[in-house]
């Protein structure tokens, strides 16, 4: 997350506000989600929306991959809104968000599935320390990177993007149980005297 949010300091041309609201509601379903990036189309300012109702109901690492989820959509917004046509990671971007029909989850499956992997098994093992010493007294063992990888999968293979429809059936199985394993990672618990 701090290498994402590098991008958005000293220089750049883009600020971002995270905002805590108590449910996010989808403008085109009309139905609860976890959370929503947008971009007014001007201005330095891209907004993120994080629902209190969903991320307080999960576990703190799925809280976690929510938020990363969210800020890699407005790293996306920034590589596609700057005016900076120098800047390598934006020209190299935006010719694959061309490919992908301008689609935003799915230009993140294709380019960040593998890095939100990591930054959730940095995050897991040094920030959420206590948690992950759980989940290896519980399974025996260190959480995998295929269990990373089907966290950071979260958002995504739900949206059928075309990184998930070309994954073998026994990978998405794979990926369908791994996510599994997230549900019985510490919840964070809501305070009664809120």
């Amino acid at each position: 997350m701090q290498k994402l949010l590098a991008k958005f300091e000293g220089k750049s041309e883009f600020d971002i506000a995270i905002i805590s609201v108590d449910k996010v509601i989808s403008k085109e379903s009309g139905l609860e989600i976890n959370g929503d990036t947008f971009y007014l189309g001007s201005g330095s300012l891209i907004n993120i929306q994080i629902s209190n109702s969903r991320v307080d109901a999960t576990a703190g690492l799925e809280g976690a991959r929510i938020i990363l989820h969210e800020y890699v959509h407005a790293d996306m917004y920034r590589k596609v809104y700057t005016t900076d046509m120098t800047a390598a990671d934006a020209k190299d971007f935006k010719k694959v968000f061309e490919k992908y029909e301008e689609n935003y989850h799915s230009s993140m499956a294709t380019l960040y599935v593998n890095s939100m992997r990591d930054a959730l098994k940095e995050f897991h093992k040094n920030v959420l320390t206590d948690d992950y010493n759980k989940y290896v007294n519980y399974y025996g063992v260190a959480p995998s990177d295929a269990f990373y990888e089907a966290m950071a999968w979260g958002g995504l293979r739900d949206e059928k993007v075309k990184a998930w429809t070309d994954l073998s059936a026994d990978k998405k199985a794979s990926i369908e149980s791994l996510a599994k394993g997230g549900t019985a990672l510490t919840k964070t618990v809501t305070c009664p005297n809120q």
